[in-house]
């Protein structure tokens, strides 16, 4: 199995995949399975490097959003888009460079079927979607009107509520890995039910370092 060569007892390893699973902070973690703070991160970096890529092409309804992660004044702020289907609550993430027009036309053309209907704010860079094929209906945030988004924008906070639990902030540092995790518990929830779910699911992915 991957994590074969490392020097934790299989019950340590088991117990640290299961506060993964599990949402447990490091600190929680160290208290459970008797490992150091170090140790915990590194495994739980390890544990989202391995998840499956199951990325669904979205259909339906489709709420879409940007958010921003980190703090501006820190000139570490990353900006992400987001897409949820409203039926099923399967998700897409990524991380972009900016909201241009053309960004945000690419990222929707590779994630949602076509002739579903768009649910986003009134940003510009959303304007000529119907060109694509979609549908597309627009509610104004500057004016509090958000009940067209309203599912997205909840995924934002939970997700940023986690990432303070976890770390006491939000970081930007491979975020890619972070969004990748919270996709795969969307999207295939069995995965992190027990630890044997998860093990199928990455067995022979390589060795540890």
């Amino acid at each position: 199995m991957w994590f074969r060569g490392s020097k934790l007892r299989y019950r340590q390893l088991f117990l640290l995949l299961w506060c993964f699973q599990n949402r447990q902070s490091p600190q929680t973690a160290c208290l459970i399975t008797g490992t150091s703070y170090t140790t915990v991160r590194r495994w739980y970096w390890r544990f989202r490097e391995r998840l499956p890529a199951s990325p669904p092409e979205l259909s339906g309804i489709v709420e879409v959003d940007e958010s921003f992660f980190g703090k501006q004044k820190y000139g570490h702020q990353t900006m992400v888009v987001g897409a949820i289907e409203r039926d099923t609550r399967k998700l897409r993430l990524e991380v972009i460079p900016d909201r241009a027009q053309d960004t945000l036309e690419l990222f929707l053309t590779g994630t949602v079927a076509r002739n579903s209907l768009l649910l986003t704010d009134a940003h510009a860079g959303y304007h000529d979607l119907e060109f694509y094929g979609f549908t597309h209906e627009r509610c104004n945030h500057s004016n509090g009107h958000f009940g067209p988004t309203n599912m997205i924008e909840n995924m934002w906070g939970v997700m940023k509520r986690h990432l303070r639990k976890l770390y006491g902030c939000v970081p930007t540092t491979r975020l890619e890995f972070m969004l990748h995790e919270r996709m795969a518990r969307q999207n295939s929830p069995w995965l992190f039910t027990s630890p044997q779910n998860y093990l199928k699911a990455t067995v022979c992915s390589g060795l540890v370092d």
